[in-house]
């Protein structure tokens, strides 16, 4: 008896990020089968960085994804447990101007806590994790291709979905050029700090902005983000990372400031930049001190990617197929769109048929993706002079005009 062959296809995710993780859900939900790998030892042994700013997509994602997982927003949630929402606040004209987004009925956004939302994410996906992929063998003659990883394993599938991040190694196999080639690195330089406050000082953070707000300081710019809301003996705190960036046109200067320039120097450079600036922004900077100036900095690399070839049977999502930098805040959220509208085209294909074969899904997947990738990349490249000059567009809707606020903890606290 002839062994019937699968018409849907087995698919393998490359990089359990947040777009790898939706895509496994959503192809969980609608019964298609796939294996997901991921570099890190685990979910939680490497830093997530900021938190991730959703919105047009929300509605989507939610019904996307299997009914098992727990309510998005209560466990993901950076203000979580205190009731305020979602809110960017950006301040112009030496910070006496306030416009910004936040989340409404109209146009809910949400900022969500990486960690957190990587670990809602995997639940109930099978990561294999420790993979460190080293090779992609073209398919073979009955249309499979397989992985190669670094510790001799291998595993073989209808397609490959390289959702690998910035040095993705499946975007190398398909453009067959190096990362370096491809990567364009952004020339700025950035100093960063982390903190923790309580009490009037938090409320005064959280009054500047629920979950983060921007200030332009002449071609510089300061930006400082609520990283997540503990309580420690009855009393909330709020950790917040902040970033001075600017960008540079001798890389001297890019390589003083990240690998040379003292904590202290750090600090005294940006509260000397901001001496102008109302003494409310610079509150958290004073609070951070010397011991709280990170020893880091970010590297910005964008990858403007036109085209990629539609008959690998491997494609790509995210920060592999459009690096961007985070200045307008979309990387993410492009991310997810793209794993939404990947799992939508797979579950087209019909291994049987010769209509519905793997190319023709993943080529208007593919073609969309890098156009509105571009689009994105540009847009966030250009935000830091647009930003100051025209009306900023940022979580999908524009900024429009904020009230001040004054914030008291026990008005939102649990």
């Amino acid at each position: 008896m002839a062994v019937q062959r699968p018409t849907r296809p087995h698919v393998l995710i490359v990089g359990a990020g947040p777009g790898g993780l939706v895509l496994a859900q959503c192809l969980r939900k609608q019964g298609i089968s796939y294996e997901i790998f991921d570099r890190d030892a685990n979910s939680s042994v490497r830093p997530q960085g900021w938190s991730l700013g959703l919105h047009s997509h929300l509605d989507e994602l939610e019904s996307s994804i299997p009914d098992d997982l727990s309510d998005m927003r209560e466990a993901t949630h950076h203000l979580t447990p205190l009731r305020l929402n979602t809110q960017l606040a950006l301040y112009y004209n030496h910070g006496s101007t306030r416009i910004g987004v936040q989340d409404t009925p109209e146009h809910p956004c949400l900022r969500v806590h990486r960690a957190r939302f990587r670990q809602w994410l995997c639940t109930n996906i099978p990561v294999q994790w420790d993979k460190k992929l080293t090779k992609v063998v073209d398919r073979d003659e009955n249309g499979k291709v397989e992985l190669g990883f670094d510790d001799g394993t291998k595993a073989r599938g209808d397609i490959v979905v390289g959702a690998d991040g910035v040095s993705s190694v499946v975007r190398e196999y398909l453009l067959r050029i190096p990362n370096e080639k491809i990567l364009k690195v952004v020339p700025t330089a950035s100093i960063v700090g982390r903190v923790t406050v309580a009490g009037k000082a938090f409320e005064r953070q959280l009054s500047l902005g629920h979950s983060s707000y921007l200030v332009p300081v002449g071609d510089l710019w300061f930006f400082n983000g609520l990283l997540e809301v503990t309580e420690v003996n009855g009393e909330w705190h709020g950790t917040y990372v902040w970033n001075y960036f600017w960008f540079v046109k001798d890389m001297e200067e890019k390589r003083y400031w990240e690998h040379e320039a003292s904590p202290s120097r750090r600090l005294q450079n940006v509260l000397e930049n901001m001496e102008h600036v109302d003494e409310k922004f610079t509150e958290i900077v004073r609070l951070t001190g010397e011991n709280g100036i990170r020893n880091e900095s970010l590297v910005l690399r964008e990858a403007e990617i036109e085209e990629l070839p539609q008959d690998k049977n491997v494609t790509l999502l995210g920060d592999a197929a459009h690096a961007m930098t985070p200045f307008a805040g979309e990387g993410g959220a492009h991310s997810i769109r793209d794993a939404l509208n990947l799992a939508k085209a797979l579950s087209q294909v019909d291994l049987s048929s010769s209509t519905h074969t793997i190319e023709a899904v993943l080529g208007p997947y593919q073609t969309e993706m890098l156009e509105r990738g571009l689009e994105g990349l540009r847009r966030s490249r250009d935000a830091p002079t647009q930003n100051k000059q025209t009306k900023p567009f940022v979580w999908g809707q524009f900024a429009s005009e904020m009230p001040d606020e004054d914030v008291k903890l026990d008005d939102v606290k649990p």
